[in-house]
Parts: C-alpha cells; sequence; structure tokens
C-alpha cells in the first residue's frame, strides 16, 4: 500500500522541524525520512493482510499474527474430523493450533487449505539445527509418496523489516481435502496438493508452521507471499 501524499507531506514537515532541532543535516534527515516511510509501508502491508493483534500460541511465551482471512476460530479437537484437526489426519508432535479457510469454486462448492502451528521442546544436550532437521524430516513423512525439496535457509521479514532466520522445504503430494459442496453432502476429495514447512529455533523451542494447501488454490492463497509474512511475525510475549 502506498502512503498518502498528504501523509509524506506531514511526516516530511515533521522531520524537518526535528532535523532543524536536532542540528541534522539534509543529507542525515533524508536517510531517516526514508526509513520511516519504508518502515510504515512495511507496516501497511502486513496490515492488509494480518491481523492486528496477535494470536497467543497456548502452552508457550510465543505469539504470531494470524491472516485475516482465517475468520473462523482455530479448529478444535474432537469437533471436526481427525484429518481436518491435523495434517491428513496425523497429530503433530507438540501442535497448538490449526486454522481452516476455505475458497470458492466456479460452482459454488468451497475447498479448505490449512495452517498447523506446533512447538516442540529442544531435547537437552541436543544440537538445535540438527534436531530442528530431524523434525522437519519426520513431518516429510506424513504424505504418502510426497516428494520434498532439500530443506533451506529461508529468512523472513518483520513488519519492521528486520530478518528472522527460519528453515523452509515444500512437499508435493496427491491427499485428501475437505470440500463442502454448493448442494450435496461434505467430505474428502483426493487432489494434488503441496505442504509448506516453516520452522525456527527460538529459544528452547522449535516452532513449525505447517502450511496444506491443494495446487489449485495456491495462487489464491498466494502462499509464496503469505507464508513468510506469517513466519515473520512470530515472536516472544
Amino acid at each position: 500500500m502506498k502512503l498518502h501524499r498528504d501523509m509524506r507531506w506531514k511526516l516530511g514537515l515533521l522531520f524537518c522541524g526535528c532535523a532543524v532541532l536536532a542540528g541534522c543535516g539534509t543529507s542525515e534527515y533524508e536517510e531517516r525520512l526514508g526509513k520511516t516511510l519504508q518502515e510504515m509501508q512495511s507496516n501497511s502491508k502486513y496490515s492488509e493482510v494480518l491481523k492486528q493483534d496477535a494470536e497467543p500460541i497456548p502452552d508457550t511465551q510465543l505469539a504470531f499474527r494470524v491472516p485475516k482471512r482465517f475468520t473462523q476460530a482455530p479448529l478444535a479437537k474432537g469437533a471436526v474430523d481427525v484429518k481436518r484437526f491435523s495434517p491428513f489426519g496425523k497429530e503433530m508432535s507438540g501442535q497448538k493450533l490449526a486454522f481452516e479457510d476455505f475458497i470458492e469454486d466456479s460452482k459454488g462448492g468451497k475447498t479448505a487449505y490449512y495452517l498447523y502451528v506446533a512447538v516442540v521442546d529442544m531435547p537437552q544436550g541436543r544440537e538445535p539445527v540438527a534436531f530442528m532437521n530431524a523434525v522437519i524430516d519426520g513431518l516429510s513423512m506424513n504424505v504418502k509418496d510426497a516428494k520434498s525439496e532439500p530443506v533451506a535457509d529461508k529468512p523472513c521479514e518483520t513488519p519492521s523489516g528486520a530478518a528472522t532466520p527460519w528453515k523452509y522445504f515444500r512437499s508435493t503430494f496427491s491427499a485428501s481435502f475437505y470440500y463442502e459442496p454448493k448442494q450435496g453432502q461434505p467430505g474428502f476429495r483426493s487432489e494434488k496438493g503441496v505442504t509448506d514447512c516453516y520452522s525456527r529455533v527460538i529459544d528452547d523451542k522449535i516452532v513449525i508452521l505447517y502450511w496444506a494447501v491443494p495446487n489449485r488454490l495456491l495462487d489464491s492463497v498466494d502462499l509464496d507471499s503469505l507464508a513468510p509474512m506469517v513466519a515473520g511475525c512470530v515472536e516472544k510475549k
């Protein structure tokens, strides 16, 4: 989102006054103004797609900003089919939250996609990155016939523009996704999809953000843009 011209003008006056009072030169003033405008634009971008208030991750000292498109409360264990509550019916180690959203197709039917959040305790004496990679390898086996890309470093920006260190891999597979037709009974349909896994060590915890999205919804979800933004907003409470 571009800043309104009037806002830029007001900020310019504010920083100009501050520069005069502080004895700043023109170049320093322009640098500070440019940095502030960049931060405001970045915050606006995040605020467009993520909820403003951070969602606490249960039983941890962590929180993150949930995408606005997840309008319903997190799924409750036992309230929905286990294949909706956990990735393809296999509960993740340390799973804390499960979010579900639907995208409507041309026939009026709605297909679900998911974001799962897990936090795993780091065993004493284990090397953090090696243990995290073992957890990631275990997740890649949650889907039959999955083909996984190599685990890679994936810096994810915070709203202020700072980079946070995450590990990332994508798997492709065929699996069952929940579908609600315009008419008839809802159920599960087999189709091709991807899982995107983001993981990061924070203190003695491994935080895992695990997305499951049908291929045909990838553009609508804008996963390549949305997922790193969510990862960049994980923080200590």
